[in-house]
């Protein structure tokens, strides 16, 4: 018997409201440190806080730019936070595995490290899936809908 087809989720990208007020934080600050200083772009402001600044947009674009998404075979699940996380796990491993809520208060936004050595992939608030492996490694993984919630854990249920 064929191995039944894989499970992708769809890619979760940021939620709309933090995109803009991302790309608002992303052209004010350097606009604005450019109006206040008396002598011109840059020479007011000491280099340690224009390289403090680059990496701060860096890392807005990178999350502009970031999704994630959960992908379910015969004996893995990967885990993907595009563009700096990918990890693949096997399911002989998962010990545990609910629905649940996400929510930016209780699980910020991004790939994050919540207490108890959990991993977060939060681009937006809403369904999601809280995954437990041995070692007590757990993952919470906000997911597009309930129906894409409902066909993770029967996937994950199915594979165990």
């Amino acid at each position: 018997m064929p191995a039944a087809p894989p499970l992708v989720t769809r890619r979760i990208r940021l939620a709309p409201g933090l995109v803009t007020l991302f790309l608002v934080i992303m052209v004010a600050t350097p606009v604005l440190l450019a109006l206040v200083q008396p002598s011109g772009f840059g020479s007011a402001i000491p280099a340690p806080a224009w390289i403090t600044i680059a990496v701060v947009e860096v890392g807005l674009l990178a999350s502009l730019l970031s999704w994630h998404r959960l992908e379910i075979d015969d004996d893995r699940i990967r885990l993907r936070w595009f563009p700096i996380y990918d990890r693949t796990l096997p399911l002989d491993e998962l010990t545990g595995f609910e629905p649940v809520t996400v929510r930016f208060a209780d699980h910020g936004v991004g790939l994050r490290v919540l207490g108890g050595g959990a991993i977060a992939l939060v681009n937006r608030g809403g369904p999601g899936v809280r995954l437990e492996f041995t070692g007590g490694r757990s993952y919470v993984v906000a997911l597009a809908a309930d129906a894409e919630v409902d066909a993770v854990l029967a996937a994950v249920a199915q594979q165990r």
